[in-house]
């Protein structure tokens, strides 16, 4: 039996039902892409200032990319006493007059650490951890610093044994080598950090070596690629990029080459707690162990631990490498400061009879060479 099925006047046309589904979709993805060009984190869109060069951020980005310097110029011949913004809402560029007032302003309001991880786009470079905790905060703060003295002679040692692996004597002493001064002076920070951070066997794990140097080789690539692509689409942009699946990879695996380390510790600690913390001197003096001993609740879990000593040692790597070799280059560019530099090392090795923390306090020209070149030379730029 045929039966035919007449649609009654309360049911929806065909027509009609593809008509609803394609708006709703349109509308769906136009709200979308909007979204991802237009739409950005609030930023400074709040401060009533100026901008230089392109207004909405994901072309600025790009623009800012391409020509940093000439806008930074435009920008400060313009506004050189007034707030400025670039990049969009991204960056708010303040006169130097307000520098005392930002300086005392509390971390809940101006927050340094936050804002570079931000700019390092934390979120998709495996450096999320250090934005949630205050734990390597306050190991650096209570215990490094106050372990500087100790720590300044086996650096030295360090620095003179990677100096003798990286640039090994000539048979000739008369000719001159070429180097590449920043993957060189990038594996001698390497080294010493790995010391620092993880003590005698990370330093000599070639595993950890091969996953340090691949993280760090992609890391600011990485943060850069996405900081050019809109908001809505980082995430996106993140699992489309081979530098991200690198770092991605290589985290993971330096990850897993720590948590024996880190376990190994945790059990020795546990079972001579009350011996170090009586003696008030720890089993293995590095950053590893001083967060090991810090740290409490969620904090103490052995792949939170791994992540923070990862986040912490590869960051700082790249920065401190790229730092060295600003200030190499600018010695290089202005010879004739070379001299009296080199002589007061020399007066502050002989009055304190070598190495030591008062040692660097004695450099004051030294610190003064390295702040402006690190002034004219930011990581930024």
């Amino acid at each position: 039996m045929l039966e035919l099925y007449l649609p009654s006047t309360s049911d929806p046309l065909p027509w009609a039902t593809s008509w609803y589904l394609a708006t709703v979709s349109s509308l769906a993805l136009i709200y979308f892409i909007a979204q991802a060009f237009l739409g950005t984190k609030v930023g400074n869109a709040a401060f009533n200032a100026p901008f230089v060069g392109i207004r909405y951020a994901w072309l600025a980005r790009f623009q800012f990319f391409i020509s940093a310097q000439s806008i930074l110029q435009q920008g400060y011949s313009q506004y050189k006493n007034r707030p400025w913004k670039l990049t969009g809402n991204d960056v708010l560029v303040l006169p130097q007059k307000y520098l005392e007032e930002i300086r005392k302003l509390p971390p809940n309001r101006a927050n340094a650490m936050k804002a570079n991880l931000d700019n390092m786009q934390s979120k998709y470079t495996h450096l999320e951890v250090l934005n949630s905790t205050r734990l390597f905060v306050n190991v650096l703060k209570w215990k490094v610093n106050p372990q500087l003295a100790i720590l300044v002679p086996t650096v030295r040692k360090e620095l003179d044994a990677a100096f003798a692996h990286e640039l090994p004597a000539t048979i000739d002493e008369e000719e001159w080598t070429s180097v590449p001064a920043f993957h060189t002076l990038h594996r001698i920070v390497g080294r010493i950090s790995a010391r620092i951070f993880g003590g005698r066997e990370l330093r000599d794990d070639n595993r950890w070596v091969s996953s340090a140097e691949g993280y760090l080789n992609n890391i600011f690539i990485t943060a850069i690629s996405i900081r050019l692509v809109p908001y809505g689409l980082k995430t996106i942009a993140s699992w489309l990029l081979p530098c991200s699946w690198e770092i991605s990879w290589r985290f993971w695996r330096a990850k897993r080459i720590l948590l024996p380390y880190i376990r190994y510790r945790k059990a020795i600690f546990a079972e001579r707690r009350e011996e170090i913390e009586r003696k008030g001197k720890s089993e293995f003096p590095d950053v590893l162990q001083y967060l090991i001993e810090a740290a409490e609740g969620k904090d103490a879990e052995p792949i939170r631990l791994a992540s923070m000593v990862l986040a912490l040692s590869l960051a700082s790597n790249h920065t401190t490498a790229m730092a060295l070799t600003e200030t190499l280059y600018d010695l290089c560019a202005y010879p004739e400061y070379q001299d009296e530099l080199r002589q007061e090392v020399l007066d502050a090795l002989k009055a304190d009879g070598g190495w030591k923390k008062t040692t660097l306090l004695r450099m004051r020209k030294i610190d003064s060479f390295m702040k402006e070149s690190q002034r004219m030379n930011p990581p930024s730029l």
